[in-house]
């Protein structure tokens, strides 16, 4: 199958057996590109920690986001906008006008070009064909994204959140339904309500 079909289709199996050809510390490296680093934003914002772990099980957990990855949606959000982008994007919370003209955060980290155009292809094909195909008829500019199920707690079966990371034009978002299970049952319509508040 080709990759393209798994990441549209969101199939696990195929980032997990991609974990034999792809570093601990190239996953760590890939997720600070795309703006996924444990920085501190002030007003208690939490961003992400992405170890480097080349421990076979966690290693390959952690190529699905599973593992010892922990993200809140503002960093899953960056990670959309830094696609977007062609850049690495930085958060700025702003909290009076004053913070608006500040420089902080606007730095940049050019990701490699053909990575970018890869990702940009592979988050509309989510949208055109897999598992985020009830965005693909959202007006306005095309939606890219790609949807997410994330396991927690020590339950058999485990519990799982659902995940939504996206953007439309200069706008990205990432959604999060706690306990909403698999990311295109709760998370995507959440985010086609969104988008379409949008147009």
């Amino acid at each position: 199958v080709a990759f393209e079909d798994n990441f549209a289709e969101s199939c696990n199996t195929a980032f997990v057996d991609a974990a034999q050809k792809v570093s601990g510390s190239e996953v760590t490296d890939a997720a600070s590109s795309l703006g996924m680093d444990d920085v501190d934003l002030g007003l208690g914002s939490k961003m992400a920690t992405v170890p480097s772990d080349d421990d076979a099980v966690t290693h390959a957990a952690q190529m699905i986001g599973q593992g010892k990855v922990v993200s809140s949606p503002l960093a899953v959000a960056a990670m959309a906008a830094s696609v977007a982008d062609g850049d690495t994007v930085n958060p700025l919370l702003v909290t009076s006008d004053k913070g608006k003209n500040d420089d902080k955060g606007k730095d940049k980290s050019t990701i490699d070009a053909d990575a970018v155009t890869t990702m940009q292809k592979l988050m509309r094909r989510a949208v055109t064909d897999g598992t985020a195909s009830a965005l693909q008829d959202v007006p306005g500019e095309p939606v890219h994204g790609k949807t997410g199920t994330a396991e927690y707690g020590d339950e058999t079966p485990p519990r799982t959140h659902s995940w939504f990371a996206g953007y439309q034009g200069d706008v990205a978002v990432a959604v999060l339904v706690e306990d909403g299970g698999f990311g295109a049952e709760a998370a995507v319509p959440v985010a086609k309500r969104f988008f379409e508040s949008l147009n």
